[in-house]
């Protein structure tokens, strides 16, 4: 399949089935993870994998954290991953203003080659970091970003009405390209 058609069928359900991701399909994904490019090689991204099957009561300290909607459906996904950036380079000790935008792109290489393997990712941004970050300890200079629901996609019809609701009212809708490249400053 041509990349670019991939990326524009990239969606983000909310309906999982309880099926296990095998292992290899999972370092895979984080391989793909790994080989992102970042400022000064800074590779500042860390990610938290919780699996449902493998390590029940991690999985439950992540999703504990999440907002009572997003709760309902991402306990349905057998992978929750806690994404968090390393704010301070490690060469220098100074402030790395590019950790977020580094971690994205990290976490994109992660949605692609899930979703290249025929698994679908959930980026959430609904959850509480304060609490998450208590929970896993993290020093000062690592900021919680998001949390990835990772699985295989299930039937919209699994999910409570209310969310079924928000599935099938949602538009995919992007900006015009003339929208978001411009040739001088604005």
């Amino acid at each position: 399949m041509d990349l670019l058609v991939e990326i524009k069928e990239r969606h983000s359900p909310r309906s999982f089935l309880s099926k296990p991701i095998e292992k290899e399909k999972l370092y895979i994904i984080f391989e793909a993870a790994r080989w992102s490019e970042s400022s000064f090689n800074s590779q500042p991204w860390r990610y938290f994998l919780a699996d449902k099957y493998t390590n029940e009561p991690f999985y439950k300290t992540i999703l504990g954290t999440l907002s009572d909607f997003n709760k309902k459906w991402a306990s349905f996904a057998p992978v929750l991953i806690a994404v968090a950036c390393n704010k301070i380079y490690e060469h220098n000790n100074k402030l790395n203003v590019s950790a977020w935008y580094d971690c994205g792109l990290s976490s994109q290489n992660l949605v692609i080659q899930a979703m290249n393997l025929g698994i679908s990712a959930h980026i959430i941004g609904g959850f509480d970091k304060n609490k998450l970050a208590l929970e896993l300890n993290l020093p000062e200079s690592t900021e919680l970003i998001s949390v990835i629901a990772l699985g295989y996609e299930g039937s919209i019809e699994l999910l409570p009405d209310d969310i079924k609701k928000v599935e099938t009212d949602k538009q995919r809708i992007r900006k015009k390209l003339d929208e978001i490249i411009f040739n001088k400053p604005l």
